[in-house]
């Protein structure tokens, strides 16, 4: 069920931010809204979340109750090749391919290892599926992002 229900959820998110992008190609720099982010911001943005994702999904199944630190995604989303067009390409592989990896995670997880708890240092414990539920949620705030600003 948890399986069926998370990769499904998180390929139609992919290919719907991956074709969301392109529509922004010649104007990849550009905000979307006065003082936010860019879609190449975003996109850098979403690679970087997922390769945290992808790292606490495989703590999650392969050790007893670890702990998950935070990250601050602002102080990520400061670095300078958030901004470099040349890097749009390789941070949009980068997103499917951590994103390919989660689901082919899941499709050999059992649903009693969704259960399974780590301990989240702001949001203490947390089962992997609260981690899934918080990623899928994510991806489509950025994806409704995207659409929004056609």
């Amino acid at each position: 069920m948890y399986s069926k229900l998370f990769t499904s959820e998180i390929q139609e998110l992919m290919s719907s931010i991956a074709n969301d992008l392109t529509r922004f190609e010649s104007r990849l720099s550009k905000p979307l809204k006065e003082g936010g982010w860019s879609p190449l911001q975003v996109i850098h943005h979403l690679a970087d979340a997922s390769l945290v994702i992808y790292l606490r999904v495989r703590r999650i199944l392969t050790e007893d109750n670890p702990l998950l630190q935070s990250w601050d995604q602002d102080k990520w989303a400061e670095e300078e090749f958030y901004r470099d067009v040349d890097t749009s390409l390789h941070a949009k592989m980068l997103f499917l391919e951590l994103n390919t990896r989660i689901i082919y995670l899941l499709r050999g997880t059992s649903e009693d290892d969704f259960e399974r708890k780590a301990t989240h240092s702001e949001l203490g414990d947390i089962k992997l599926t609260d981690i899934l539920s918080l990623h899928t949620k994510h991806l489509k705030a950025h994806s409704n992002q995207l659409k929004l600003h056609k």
